[in-house]
């Protein structure tokens, strides 16, 4: 079955498993919404237990068993959290194989409201047909296609709140995001294993835009010796949750992101967090004329143990001007020790760049 119109469903209904059971007919088994309409037809059936799977970003993907319980805590906590009510509209265009997505799809049927579901796609919006919706999430990179094709931002302003995670956003999305104003929008923080977002950051509004994460309710947080972030809630069964996050912790419900562990460069005794510095670098960049993907990473060093690297996507830009951009922004320990080209990223299928040379 071809479809280019948004899969619809109504979890308001008392019927919708025959629905979704006659829809999984009509699909083959490597569509996307074939994958969609079996795990709704896995909820809604009332099975206890499910097969979620993380997105590769830190190595393989793996799977992990997930009861019901737990996922239904996540739901209601995003609920309380954005005062969701049980009515209205929900655009999914997350791909549902993976957390982002599969919980929206849960969201819709626990809260009972109806779905608009995609194929994943970096331009889903033209399917939108602009219609009013309490809820959606992106990656940053539909979003940034988004900005690139529509001088007005009308879909996004039909859009109660939105949520954007799954890869870092740079600066110019992010202010491109603060200057909307019918809506609210979130940046996310979650991995798999606490089933999607355990806290958001604001990005637009009335109120300024946050530096902070806030945890979501019933969430408590606290960091380790390494200064990595634990969490715990129903989400985790009540249990600890150790995360492999960096942060800087503000007070009980607030922190700072400062970068994923495993990025930690120690060069010369001077901890460096890769993800905090290429924020600076991208505005950075900005401000030079320089329009490219990078990233920052790490090669041994016989003085420094690790020394700062800068690789780049693409063809070969001007190291020298790069150098003396760098250095007039950055703190001298923050400049790269060398420049590295790469043809082109390899990337996850929520669009993070995986960090290797």
């Amino acid at each position: 079955m071809v479809i280019s119109e948004p899969l619809h469903l109504d979890f308001s209904l008392p019927n919708t498993l025959d629905t979704v059971r006659d829809l999984l007919e009509k699909f083959q088994k490597q569509d996307s919404f074939y994958a969609s309409l079996l795990f709704c037809e896995e909820w809604l059936s009332g099975k206890k237990e499910f097969l979620f799977y993380t997105s590769g970003s830190t190595g393989k993907p793996r799977s992990m068993r997930v009861n019901r319980r737990r996922i239904v805590a996540s739901v209601e906590s995003t609920a309380s959290f954005l005062d969701l009510k049980k009515e209205g509209r929900v655009f999914i265009c997350l791909n549902t194989q993976f957390t982002g997505g599969k919980m929206l799809l849960v969201r819709a049927m626990h809260l009972g409201l109806q779905a608009d579901i995609v194929r994943p796609t970096n331009q889903p919006f033209v399917f939108s047909n602009n219609k009013p919706y309490i809820l959606a999430s992106f990656l940053p990179s539909q979003l940034f296609h988004f900005f690139q094709l529509n001088e007005n931002f009308e879909f996004l302003s039909n859009i109660e709140n939105i949520l954007i995670g799954g890869a870092p956003l740079r600066i110019e999305l992010l202010e491109k995001l603060s200057k909307l104003q019918k809506c609210r929008v979130f940046e996310t923080f979650g991995m798999t294993e606490t089933l999607s977002h355990v806290a958001m950051k604001n990005l637009n509004g009335s109120k300024d835009v946050s530096p902070f994460f806030e945890t979501m309710p019933g969430i408590s947080i606290k960091t380790n010796d390494a200064d990595c972030l634990m969490v715990k809630g129903k989400v985790t069964a009540n249990k600890w949750l150790e995360t492999k996050d960096v942060v800087q912790l503000i007070d009980t419900n607030r922190f700072i992101w400062k970068g994923r562990k495993d990025n930690v460069i120690n060069s010369g005794g001077v901890k460096l967090y890769p993800e905090e510095i290429e924020q600076i670098m991208v505005s950075i960049f900005k401000k030079s004329g320089f329009n490219f993907d990078f990233f920052l990473t790490s090669l041994p060093d016989e003085m420094l143990g690790e020394r700062l690297i800068l690789v780049i996507e693409g063809k070969d830009y001007d190291t020298e001007k790069i150098g003396y951009e760098l250095r007039k922004g950055l703190h001298a320990f923050h400049v790269p020790k060398e420049v590295l080209f790469k043809s082109k990223f390899e990337r996850t299928e929520t669009g993070k760049i995986v960090r290797k040379i």
